[in-house]
């Protein structure tokens, strides 16, 4: 903190009213000796700084940015025929919020102006959304935006996906980080297949991901598959059926979500890229009663993903 320095004045009595000073006294040796003043010191004390650190911002290190902050307050003072003093001031000017980029947030960086400022000038375009429709097919293109997408996946069954931007050269090009969470915005290559770099929200360093997301595999951050709709991907997705049950075919080649039904009518809408409506007979391994289905005869009357198994109905291959 700043130290401030209280300078007294030394007030001096005038000679009215008081009896003459007495005459200087001489010692033993015949030398002449004057009072001395014990008043208050007026001296500047010696001048001393502090240091004061800023803390960390959340970037998962310990390193502190130091400055140095000049407190002394400097003091003077003087004396006439009758009385008189003078003293100094003391001032401080702002410590810079950084010194490097250690002493910024993840996706920010220190300007020369010592100020935490974002990493890029501008972002490029997408999201890290959900990639995923309610069947469980892979659905950049509604959900990911325009542009070149993939939609990253871990696991087997698949346990988390999120959208990511394809060809980028830095972090740059890839979407802004939400407004949550402090996972760095990355530019590298971990898909298994794609030989292009992905963008993708790193926290292989533990850093927090966004609201809704979490760190799959330690690596990035994705969210978690939702319930399926009937017609749904349940041997592929690790997730339930939001309503009747996964039913599993060829032993454990095929599955599906399936749902009772006595008419067509109870069955919900086929997916929309799917050539016919939805029926309903009995189709379980295990005969329980008639089933919601989706027919075929062929591989392109199913909605993307599935396969047309037997001539007969779409069915998702595991």
């Amino acid at each position: 903190m700043p130290r401030y320095t209280l300078i007294v004045p030394l007030f001096l009595a005038s000679c009215i009213g008081f009896p003459p000073d007495p005459p200087p006294q001489a010692d033993a040796t015949g030398a002449s000796t004057e009072p001395v003043s014990t008043g208050p010191s007026t001296a500047t004390p010696p001048g001393d700084s502090e240091t004061v650190g800023l803390q960390p911002t959340g970037t998962g290190t310990t390193t502190e940015s130091m400055t140095s902050v000049d407190t002394t307050a400097s003091s003077g003072s003087s004396s006439g025929s009758d009385s008189g003093s003078s003293s100094g001031s003391s001032s401080t000017g702002p410590a810079p919020e950084c010194k490097n980029d250690d002493g910024c947030d993840n996706n920010q960086t220190c300007n020369p102006m010592g100020e935490c400022v974002s990493a890029c000038d501008s972002w490029g375009g997408g999201n890290y959304d959900y990639c995923l429709n309610e069947w469980g097919g892979f659905d950049t293109a509604a959900t990911c935006g325009a542009g070149d997408f993939v939609c990253l996946f871990g696991g087997d069954p698949i346990q988390g996906v999120v959208c990511s931007p394809q060809n980028c050269t830095t972090a740059c090009d890839c979407p802004a980080p939400p407004p949550t969470g402090n996972a760095t915005v990355t530019c590298a290559d971990i898909t298994i297949e794609a030989p292009d770099l992905d963008c993708y929200l790193s926290c292989e360093n533990g850093e927090t991901c966004p609201d809704g997301m979490y760190c799959q595999s330690n690596q990035y951050c994705a969210h978690d598959p939702m319930p399926l709709s009937l017609y749904g991907n349940c041997g592929n997705i690790d997730t339930n059926c939001a309503e009747g049950t996964c039913e599993i075919f060829g032993g454990s080649d095929y599955a599906i979500c399936i749902a009772g039904c006595t008419d067509p009518a109870q069955c919900p809408e086929a997916p929309p890229d799917s050539t016919f409506n939805a029926e309903c007979d009995n189709i379980a391994a295990v005969p329980i009663g008639e089933e919601c289905y989706l027919p075929c005869s062929v591989d392109a009357h199913c909605p993307a993903g599935m396969e047309c198994v037997e001539g007969a109905l779409c069915l998702w291959p595991v």
